[in-house]
Order: C-alpha cells, then structure tokens, then sequence
C-alpha cells in the first residue's frame, strides 16, 4: 500500500501546473484580444471624419492674406501626431506649432489665438502689426553730426534683409511699435509715413530692429513737437558713432538734435523758449537747433 501511494502522488502536481498554464495563456489571449479591440477602436475613432477639423476660418487679417494663413495651418494638420493620430483630429490639434509656424511664415502677424469655433471649424485669430516707421540703413550721415564711439543701437542679424529691385545700399523695412521689423519697405521721400533712417546697420526682416527706449523717444517728439514747432515731423535719424543722438526733421526740412538720454519734457520746454522768445518768426529761416547742451541751445540759421 505505501508503495502504491508514493507511485499516485507525483501525478496530482503536474496536473495542476498544466491547469495553471492554460489559465496563464487564456489570459494572455484575452488581454491581447481586449488590447487589439481597443487598438482598432482607437484607431477608428482617431480616423473618424466626425472627429477631424473639416473647415479652417481665418479672422484678423488685412495685409497678410488670409488663404496663405489657411494653407500654413493645414501644413500643420497633416503632419501625423506620434505617427498614428492624425494632426487634424480635434483633441490633439497642435495650437502652439500653428502659433509658432505663422508667426514665423509671417512676420507681419504679432499675435495668433487658437480656438474650436464650433464643432470641427478651427477658428484662427490674428492680430497684424501696426505701422509705427519705416526704418532704413541709408548709408549716409548728418553733416551736423559729431564724431563719438559707443554700441549701436540696431542690433545685427543674420536674418534676411528688406531688399530692392535696383540694388540700391539703403535697405528699408516697415517697423512696428515695439521696433520689430515685419516687411521691406519701398524708399519713400516725402511721405506722411514716419521714416527712422540710419547709417551703415542692416535692417533685419522679422527681428526686432530698434530698442524699445528710442522707439519710445521718437515716439514721445513725433507727438509733441508739432504743437511747439508748427510743423509735424516725419524724419528721425540716428548714427553709429554717436549713439546717443536723436535728429528730428519737420517736414519743411527744419531739423532738431537731441540727446537720447535727456529729460523730454525738459528739452521741449527749452525748445519752446527758444522759438518763441528767440527765432519767433525766423523760424523757416533756420537750418538747425542743437538741443544737446541742456539749457545752452544752438542754432543755424540757413
């Protein structure tokens, strides 16, 4: 009898351990079969027409035109998210490459919202730059300008320049407010627009070309000195050599120097002393007021 049992024994573990390795594998075959299940699922919802932004509705637009902006924004949509999900599918939408890629496409555009309009209508709202100046690299200096070495104020680039037909040395841009170079610009002599000119920088496309504080400046005479001088103001300029200089020119070609770093409202105060008390009708009569010197003011008379 003892031998008889030592005999039975050894066979009731293997049949277990060959029960246990069937529910193994029946798991494993269910698992792979709920993952496949949800794959083509998956898959199917992602490929779903009724999931995938069908219309691209561009708003803001008045210079940049708004079929080259649409035409950008589907660049973006074809390129696959994690090489399955298509990069039009409504949830994973990529807003910040469509942000990234008009707003580096198109200079002109300063901002770019994003949004699901209704249903799968991407909704696409820019906001263009507005003209402050056309700024130009002329090339050429003031003859009332003093010989001085310090740090220019455009910074260099490597970017694209504002080019000519004609293949002329003065390479003009149009600037915003904030000094950001968004488009060539044509050379225009006499115009309305405001014109910043200096001498021997590039004038880069799609980078900020001017610092903020003369922006600022420029902006601060443009506005004040017609009601002191009776004429409006249409030309700055400004040179490497001597940085810290504004000109200004009125549009009869009376033409102002001031210090970049100066009281401005102490400066017009001077300078509306001296119109009024000193030059009084003379005032097409003078070439030029050097406002440079505080208090001490210069002028030329033509």
């Amino acid at each position: 009898m003892r031998a008889k049992d030592r005999v039975e024994l050894p066979a009731r573990p293997r049949r277990r351990k060959k029960k246990k390795k069937i529910r193994i594998r029946l798991r494993f075959l269910v698992i792979l079969t709920m993952c496949i299940l949800l794959a083509v699922g998956l898959f199917a919802v992602v490929h779903a027409e009724r999931f995938r932004i069908d219309a691209i509705e561009v708003l803001g637009t008045e210079a940049v035109r708004s079929d080259e902006v649409r035409a950008a924004v589907r660049e973006v949509l074809v390129e696959p998210y994690a090489l399955v999900v298509p990069g039009d599918f409504v949830p994973f939408v990529n807003d910040a490459e469509i942000i990234r890629r008009l707003q580096e496409r198109f200079p002109r555009i300063r901002s770019v919202q994003v949004a699901r309009s209704s249903g799968r209508t991407l909704a696409i709202t820019v906001e263009e730059r507005a003209l402050f100046a056309i700024l130009c690299a002329d090339g050429k200096a003031d003859e009332t300008v003093a010989t001085a070495s310090s740090t220019p104020l455009i910074a260099a680039s490597s970017l694209p320049l504002a080019t000519n037909n004609e293949g002329l040395s003065r390479l003009c841009a149009y600037i915003d407010r904030e000094g950001f170079a968004y488009d060539a610009a044509p050379q225009l002599v006499g115009s309305l627009i405001m014109r910043i000119t200096t001498d021997g920088i590039e004038v880069p496309i799609g980078k900020r070309a001017l610092d903020q504080r003369t922006i600022d400046r420029m902006a601060f005479l443009a506005d004040r000195l017609p009601t002191v001088i009776g004429e409006p103001v249409t030309d700055f300029s400004f040179f490497v050599n001597v940085p810290s200089e504004v000109h200004a020119r009125a549009t009869d070609g009376f033409r102002m120097i001031f210090k970049r770093d100066d009281d401005a409202e102490h400066t017009l105060t001077v300078l509306t002393r001296i119109v009024r008390d000193e030059i009084k009708d003379r005032r097409r009569a003078v070439d030029y007021i050097d406002l440079r010197f505080g208090n001490k003011v210069f002028y030329k008379l033509k």
